[in-house]
């Protein structure tokens, strides 16, 4: 029962490759993160979706309260 987070941005990297930056935890904490690169945005913006599906399925709601 423990209210959480996850979200999901790609950005740019040093090296002209893109990162699927992947940030979950509990609501009020820092959270974990994880980078995922991909040479391209194709396979980048695939990953994203493929994830945000997966999460959608297990209940998760899609909000855009950027930061």
């Amino acid at each position: 029962n423990m209210r959480r987070f996850d979200r999901l941005d790609i950005e740019r990297d040093l090296f002209g490759g893109f990162l699927l930056m992947k940030q979950w935890g509990r609501i009020g904490a820092r959270g974990r993160i994880m980078a995922e690169r991909f040479e391209s945005e194709a396979p980048a913006l695939a990953a994203l979706q493929k994830q945000a599906d997966r999460k959608r399925r297990r209940g998760y709601v899609v909000t855009n309260r950027g930061s």
